[in-house]
Formats: structure tokens, C-alpha cells, sequence
């Protein structure tokens, strides 16, 4: 049977990670704009890049189909979710379309526990989910930077994101804790086994200017040993090249089929 897998991240980080990566920054008429400028006045700035909406308001859940929902308004904040009974009824039947629509919700900030629950999930080996840290940025932002007053206002502006990500935190904490999975043991064999590959694969880690983004984002050098070449491309390849391949791989399945 098909499962449907999606990742979510907490969105201040993942709001602040966007507002650098998509460097909005510099495509803003105000090249000077900071971070702490952004959240101050989303909804202004983003009436000066239509073009960001969907990338810097409520991101993750417009990418699972919040905008299918012609009800629920562009830059609905969480005051204006508080004061709307309608609207708040419409997003919390978002809520629910996704909690039921997805098997498995992987947490960013959980990473590793997270692909520990997938392989469960998929019923694969720890070694089909072995990875390296890809299109991580030098500058990546941690929560302990947030001021209580940053991080307030990325809730008001992207209340519905917060919504999303602490309904399936909480179901992602009762997976993790179940008594079924000996996670610790689990999460050390993964990170031994990571670090196997990394001593194979990887010659060196340092910026690559060719990865695409305003960021500096980290790419890798491989080694050359000819019995780990090819796994170790897979494992070090972008997310384009992954797209590109599985569109390749499915359209020649899609071709034999109609054969």
C-alpha cells in the first residue's frame, strides 16, 4: 500500500531558513531589510514580493493544501484566527485533513529519531536510511536565537504553520516513546553507521558555491574508491537530481506498461 510521508520543522527556524535561502533580502526594494525587520511587518513586505506568499506565509502548510481552501484568506494571522470562528473552524478541518491524510510525519528537529520511525514504518533496514546532512546552510539558525519577541511574532504570522507542527510533534512524541521501538539503541547503530559512510564517502565538506540558494550551504567532496562511487553519489545528490531521476524511473515504467 501507498504511504504518504511529509516533514515538518518548527517554523521559526523554518520561516527565518526561507526568509535566507530564498534571499529576500536582496530581491526586497529595502536590500537592507533584516530578519527582526521582516516579522515586525510581514504582511507589508510580502505585498512587495507577491511572488514570496506562498514560500514566507505558512509554507509548509500551503505546500500539504491549505491555499485548496478558497476560505481560508492570504495572511490570516493568529489574532485573526482567535476572533474568527469560521476561519479558525476552516483551519482546524485543515488540521485534520492532514493528521489523516499522512502516515508518517517526520520532525525536522528529530531527524535522526525520525528516519528510525520511517524505516520501521517502511520495514527496511537502518542502512536503507543512512544520509548525510544535505542543503544545510552555514548560517542555519537555532531556536535558542529567537528573542521571546521574534519568536511571538513568527507565531502571529505563521499561526497555522505552528498549529500544524505542534499537533504532529505531539503524535510524532507518542510514536517515538512507544515501548515497541528501542529507539536509543536504534538512533546509536544509525549515527555508527553513518559515520561508516562518512569515512568512505567523503573526501571533505565545505561550501559549494553551485548549490543553489542567497545562503552558503555546504556540499561534499567524495573519495574515489570505486566499490562506494555510486552509493556514495546517491547519498550526497540534491533534491533536483533526486526529482529528475525518479521522473526518469517512473516515466520508463509508465512507457513498459503501455508496451
Amino acid at each position: 500500500p501507498t504511504k504518504i510521508i511529509a516533514i515538518l520543522r518548527h517554523p521559526a527556524t523554518q520561516l527565518n531558513s526561507g526568509f535566507k535561502y530564498y534571499g529576500v533580502a536582496k530581491i526586497h526594494p529595502n536590500n537592507a531589510l533584516t530578519f527582526s525587520d521582516f516579522i515586525d511587518n510581514p504582511a507589508f513586505h510580502m505585498n512587495t514580493l507577491p511572488s514570496m506568499k506562498p514560500l514566507m506565509w505558512n509554507g509548509m502548510s500551503v505546500d500539504l493544501g491549505l491555499m485548496n481552501n478558497e476560505k481560508i484568506p492570504w495572511f490570516v494571522t493568529k489574532s485573526d484566527i482567535v476572533a474568527n470562528s469560521a476561519i479558525r473552524g476552516y483551519i482546524y478541518e485543515f488540521l485534520d485533513f492532514v493528521e489523516e491524510s499522512i502516515d508518517l510525519m517526520l520532525i525536522s528537529e528529530y531527524f535522526e529519531e525520525s528516519v528510525v520511525l520511517l524505516k520501521v514504518s517502511l520495514n527496511w533496514d537502518l542502512e536503507d536510511v543512512a544520509f548525510f546532512s544535505l542543503n544545510k546552510a552555514i548560517d542555519t539558525s537555532s531556536l535558542d536565537e529567537f528573542t521571546d519577541s521574534e519568536m511571538n511574532k513568527v507565531i502571529e504570522w505563521n499561526f497555522i504553520d505552528y498549529l500544524l507542527y505542534t499537533r504532529m510533534l505531539d503524535k510524532f512524541f507518542k510514536k517515538i516513546y512507544s515501548p515497541r521501538i528501542d529507539l536509543s539503541s536504534e538512533v546509536a547503530k544509525l549515527r555508527s553507521i553513518n559515520a561508516q559512510y562518512t569515512k568512505y564517502c567523503v573526501k571533505e565538506a565545505k561550501v559549494d558555491p553551485k548549490l543553489y540558494g542567497a545562503s552558503q550551504i555546504i556540499g561534499y567532496t567524495l573519495n574515489s574508491e570505486q566499490r562506494m562511487v555510486e552509493k556514495c553519489k546517491q547519498m550526497t545528490a540534491d533534491e533536483l537530481t533526486y526529482v529528475r531521476e525518479t521522473r526518469t524511473y517512473m516515466e520508463s515504467i509508465c512507457e513498459k506498461e503501455i508496451e
